[in-house]
């Protein structure tokens, strides 16, 4: 690798090791493309269920993050493994570099990535990525003149891809710890901040605030639609768990409150009454997935009453419907169990929960 390569590979690693945010990741996109005098950059994940040992490779391929100059809004969100560059790349492991997308019969082609956008040359590499086997491509792109990949940038670019996996997982690492030290400030600063007797319960309308502030905070950094935090109050009644704060500010219909017993068709309700965490790749085709979910998450069970799919649409707007991943996680203090905090359907990269 030139000397000029191996400057911008020290500077993407310092972009990485700098992001405080989960979203991060897509400035990491953009200064892989703009390394190689490139207009755009996916990072595609398989989906969990797909086997690309089959004869054919079965699966799809969603996008995880992505970065494109100026005036490309890809609508594209997945392809399929076994007819696209990206899935061949996996299942061959190799580095791929097609010339012209427009005429390279292993190419996906739509409309938008070669009329609108006008993609041209492309270059993809395999990634293990959270893995110990291929699932996943970074693949980058040229627009409106063909200029194939030379075979400096597509080491670049292979190298790059090699490492993307730990950078990602120091960013995780630090979004976490970063998310972790914040809620912490937040409600230390409300414990602070309620200045009644000590004979007085304590200042509600302080620490709802300060609970809001934290589904603000988890909001933004993960780039969800919905956080949302459920707490017990066993002053009322005991095991039932109540919406405290919400960053989804169209809350209509959804559920509020949730009986751990009784409310076993809910993903809130399975956590609650199972203390453990859940992450689920994509609502959208639950019951499809159901009975592989069930391999790991004994007996869980949920029902579509929103129509998420739908719901999911008109947030998102245009293109179609990314993953609708979901996640939750109990909050026990000392084996009791206090409530539940979940993060629903990404807006932004990265678009898929671990």
């Amino acid at each position: 690798m030139s000397n000029i390569f191996e400057d911008k590979f020290a500077d993407l690693i310092s972009l990485a090791l700098a992001q405080r945010e989960m979203h991060g990741i897509v400035e990491v996109l953009q200064k892989i493309a703009e390394s190689v005098d490139a207009s755009g950059c996916i990072l595609w994940e398989t989906d969990p269920w797909a086997d690309v040992e089959s004869t054919p490779p079965t699966g799809k391929l969603y996008v995880f993050a992505s970065w494109f100059c100026e005036g490309i809004k890809l609508p594209l969100r997945e392809i399929n493994i076994h007819d696209s560059a990206n899935g061949s790349a996996i299942v061959t492991r190799e580095v791929i570099n097609v010339d012209d997308m427009k005429t390279d019969p292993r190419t996906h082609k739509d409309d938008y990535s070669l009329q609108v956008a006008n993609f041209t040359s492309m270059c993809v590499a395999p990634i293990k990525f959270a893995s110990d086997h291929y699932n996943a491509s970074l693949c980058v792109y040229r627009k409106d003149e063909v200029r194939p990949f030379t075979e400096e940038e597509q080491k670049f670019i292979a190298q790059f891809a090699n490492l993307i996996t730990r950078l990602d997982q120091a960013i995780r690492d630090k979004v976490r710890r970063h998310v972790s030290e914040e809620i912490i400030k937040i409600l230390e600063a409300a414990k602070k901040n309620d200045k009644l007797g000590d004979n007085d319960a304590g200042d509600p309308a302080g620490f709802n605030e300060a609970f809001q502030q934290v589904c603000n905070h988890v909001a933004e950094t993960f780039g969800c639609i919905e956080a949302s935090l459920f707490l017990e109050n066993r002053f009322e009644k005991e095991n039932q768990f109540e919406l405290i704060a919400t960053s989804y500010s169209d809350w209509t219909d959804e559920k509020k409150l949730y009986k751990p017993e009784q409310d076993k068709d809910h993903l809130t309700g399975w956590v609650l009454r199972n203390r453990e965490p859940v992450s689920i790749f994509d609502l959208g085709n639950f019951q499809r997935d159901k009975e592989k979910l069930r391999a790991k998450y004994k007996e869980i069970d949920w029902k579509d009453s929103l129509n998420i799919k739908q719901a999911a649409k008109k947030i998102l707007g245009h293109g179609q419907i990314p993953p609708l991943s979901f996640m939750a996680a109990p909050i026990i203090n000392n084996d009791r169990l206090l409530g539940i905090i979940r993060c629903c359907t990404a807006q932004r990269p990265p678009l898929v929960f671990f």
